[in-house]
């Protein structure tokens, strides 16, 4: 086929490269601050975050931060210089034209969308040299009782994970959590507490903190300088847990807010307990130790009535009781030693295959069974690990343990399987959280979970499938203006006993954050993601199908009119980390920059070793429909390991062509440009966005920003034909 072009790529198309690396001085994000207060058990908060370019160029900032679980981002705003300005929720799409036509006019712009569960990235977009701007996210969610405190966690930094943070984990090509050892940000914070909880014995297991008492409330504070290197975690304990109600009034609905924490009758039913624990080398150090700890906590509350039994995982899992036993004291002695020689020496993270060989351990149908997992939760593949729970019917009692564990993954893994789940720092107890596990373990099911609220209803939250004694579950519901006389009552069954738990009173909240999180609510249990987007829009949320948006409209002689130098703000070390393993994987990865069509990691008798196959050539491809997968992951994994320091698409084909493994893929691309009448960067375009396009998800701006760069002056029925020979070439047909 013979292609006509207006134009041949001759020079190098310059995307603006992106860094990670270099002098850390000049990483332009300097500082989090966090303002919050605690409500009754609604935590609002601010978080800061302070940017300075320190650089002689226009800058376009990437940085990929935390979240806490059920947390609703509210709202944006900024400060540059001497003007303050407020952004918006726009939908996904129109926040990113925006985003890019603001940029291409040369106004500064910030968007701030999520990226993967529990994970959001902002995009801050031309900062000029010298410049320092301060973004504040407004956000909000609800604490609950853990029977007789509560516990407020705030995640700081991503701790390295297993697995593909772009493939496994969705981040797009130019979002990353990449850590840097070289990478400090100071941290503060000043978090307020009113009523009941300001009375309450508080402490902070995780920082130094001071307390202040001022007019009505406790102000806690940072005593010495921190970073972000772990969760901020504070304790208010000696609170009995109770269960209360709230009211809030916007426009013609009111969200009623029902927070139960019901007593439930004492039970010691026999179970069966399937132990899992982490042993991969991010455990190493003092997550090992608790978690050892945890577990010899775990068989001393064993009885002979009970089953048992005891796995370790990491690049693959041993089941060292070999299937369930029984818990005599001879088997007991047993699993003690066995506790003692646990190490965190098995190489990665493969918790979906752990989780799948514990689910099939057999059980007799005459006991309960539940899985006791021991983890910092640190992987990528979080999305297949929860489908993974969901299916098993299995209910799974997570503890996440560490500094900065993953606690989406492991909350919504409890949530979604009836399970619970809780976080232990270093210098927490993790005997407590254990008992604690175990109590709800032993309890009795709970059937026909439903509430009485006050008045007629609209709308109301999904019921959780297990209730647990001392733990709080928060029930959403809307109704009309009119103020609701009576509280909301919780009805439940256990062996056909009928129990309930009313809320001590209902308060009316003037906070419009209360509302706007059962609206946070409604939104993620719409049925439709039409719905889902129509309420995010209408109470300016954000979600998976919009983002945040903040326009900095400068005048003419303010205007960046260079292309900005794309700089992606690293993540510091997370205090704990047992990180030598996956600086090796990560030496490993830089040494080959290449697709592996497997690799093991694991401890050898002198420390690290790996064993690598051999990358998959073209040649090698099925002949089916699986040779697309195979090709678009090797192609794939190319992009997104050279994207991060690419200034142009030349280093894909840079790969591509000094790697024997890869010389039949740029040989074939190299002869259909030559048909085409393409030059070579151009073919690779096309193929890349064939790639990237092919599985259904949005191209990332990043990508695509480069890519159609190349492509611009390619008349459209060129673009047709060369499309349809590129899917004739990956697909086989």
């Amino acid at each position: 086929m013979s292609g006509e072009m207006l134009l041949h790529a001759s020079e190098t198309m310059a995307f603006g490269s992106i860094s990670t690396e270099g002098d850390v001085s000049k990483i332009p994000l300097k500082s989090v601050h966090i303002c919050g207060e605690v409500h009754g058990l609604l935590f609002s908060s601010t978080i800061t975050q302070t940017y300075s370019n320190e650089d002689s160029e226009a800058h376009e900032v990437i940085y990929t931060f935390p979240v806490a679980w059920n947390t609703a981002l509210l709202g944006i705003a900024a400060t540059i210089g001497e003007r303050r300005l407020t952004g918006q929720v726009l939908e996904k799409k129109q926040a990113e034209d925006n985003y890019e036509k603001a940029l291409s006019e040369g106004n500064s712009a910030i968007l701030v969308q999520k990226s993967a569960k529990g994970l959001c990235t902002l995009n801050l977009g031309n900062i000029k040299a010298g410049e320092r701007i301060a973004i504040e996210i407004r956000c909000a969610k609800l604490l609950g009782f853990e029977e007789n405190r509560v516990r407020l966690c705030i995640p700081t930094v991503i701790s390295e994970r297993y697995g593909d943070e772009h493939i496994s984990g969705g981040l797009a090509s130019h979002e990353t959590a990449t850590v840097s050892n070289q990478a400090r940000y100071l941290f503060t914070l000043e978090i307020k507490l009113f009523g009941e909880i300001a009375r309450a014995k508080v402490s902070c297991p995780s920082h130094h903190i001071e307390a202040q008492r001022k007019d009505d409330c406790l102000v806690f504070s940072l005593s010495r300088n921190a970073f972000l290197d772990r969760d901020f975690v504070l304790l208010a304990e000696d609170i009995p847990g109770h269960s209360l109600a709230c009211a809030s009034t916007v426009g013609d609905e009111t969200m009623l807010v029902a927070s139960f924490a019901p007593e439930m009758p004492a039970h010691q039913l026999p179970i069966v307990l399937k132990m899992l624990v982490d042993c991969s080398g991010s455990m190493q150090g003092t997550r090992i130790y608790l978690a050892k700890k945890g577990l010899e906590q775990v068989i001393d509350a064993l009885t002979e009535a009970d089953r048992v039994s005891f796995s370790r995982f990491g690049s693959r899992t041993l089941c060292e009781t070999h299937g369930v036993i029984p818990c005599t004291p001879e088997k007991i002695a047993y699993l003690k030693e066995l506790v003692q020689r646990t190490h965190a020496d098995l190489g990665g993270t493969e918790m979906e295959s752990a989780l799948r060989q514990t689910f099939s351990i057999p059980v007799s149908e005459e006991f309960v069974s539940a899985i006791l997992l021991i983890t910092d939760g640190d992987i990528w593949n979080v999305e297949g690990v929860i489908a993974s729970a969901r299916e098993s019917g299995e209910r799974i009692f997570a503890i996440g343990v560490g500094d900065a564990p993953a606690e989406s993954l492991l909350r919504e893994m409890a949530e979604q399987t009836g399970g619970a789940c809780e976080f232990v720092t270093e210098n927490e107890d993790i005997g407590e959280a254990v008992l604690r596990m175990f109590g709800k373990m032993r309890s009795a099911r709970a059937e026909n979970i439903h509430v009485s609220w006050p008045q007629e209803i609209s709308w109301q939250s999904k019921m959780p499938k297990f209730l647990y004694g001392g733990e709080t579950i928060h029930c959403f519901a809307v109704t009309g203006t009119t103020y609701p006389r009576t509280v909301p009552v919780l009805h439940w069954e256990t062996v056909a006993n009928a129990h309930t738990e009313a809320a001590d009173q209902l308060e009316e909240l003037a906070s419009g954050d209360l509302f706007r999180l059962g609206k946070y609510r409604q939104m993620l249990e719409a049925s439709s993601r039409e719905e889902q987007k129509s309420i995010a829009l209408a109470q300016q949320l954000l979600s998976e199908q919009t983002s945040l948006f903040l326009l900095i409209d400068r005048n003419e002689a303010e205007k960046v009119h260079e292309r900005a130098q794309v700089q992606q703000v690293p993540q510091m070390l997370a205090h704990g980390h047992g990180s030598f393993l996956h600086s090796a994987i990560g030496g490993i990865k830089a040494m080959f920059g290449n697709y592996s069509a497997g690799m093991a990691v694991g401890p050898g008798e002198d420390g690290c070793h790996c064993v690598m196959d051999e990358p998959m050539e073209l040649s090698d491809l099925p002949e089916n429909d699986s040779r697309i997968e195979t090709l678009a992951a090797a192609l794939q994994s190319i992009w997104h390991d050279n994207l991060a320091k690419m200034q142009s698409v030349e280093a894909c084909l840079e790969v591509l062509s000094t790697n024997s493994a890869y010389e039949d893929i740029f040989q074939r691309m190299k002869d259909m440009a030559r048909d085409t009448g393409l030059s070579e960067e151009q073919l690779c375009c096309f193929v890349m966005l064939f790639i990237l396009e092919y599985d259904g998800k949005t191209l990332d701006r990043h990508s695509k920003r480069l890519l159609h760069s190349y492509l611009k002056d390619i008349r459209e029925d060129v673009r047709e034909r060369v499309r349809q020979d590129v899917q004739e070439f990956l697909l086989g047909a």
